[in-house]
């Protein structure tokens, strides 16, 4: 079976931008991280062999750092 492919767009609390791009930045099954223009500061591209791995490198890998305000995720089809 195929890796399963995700994006998700992150809101950082002000000032936190570069705390959070270099804490999630290298980490297990995110495979680029980088700052964008408009409603939101962080694209994460995330890889995982199915869904519920996708799900928990959101959980644990980007929910659990600090400064997050908010996130999309985003399932490639």
């Amino acid at each position: 079976m195929a890796n399963r492919k995700a994006f998700v767009l992150i809101l950082t609390e002000m000032g936190q931008i570069v705390n959070v791009l270099n804490t999630i930045h290298g980490k297990k099954g995110i495979e680029e991280v980088d700052v964008i223009m408009g409603p939101y500061d962080i694209i994460a591209t995330l890889s995982g062999a199915d869904t519920n791995e996708i799900a928990n490198i959101v959980v644990n890998s980007i929910h659990s750092v600090a400064g997050i305000k908010h996130t999309v995720t985003l399932m490639a089809v």
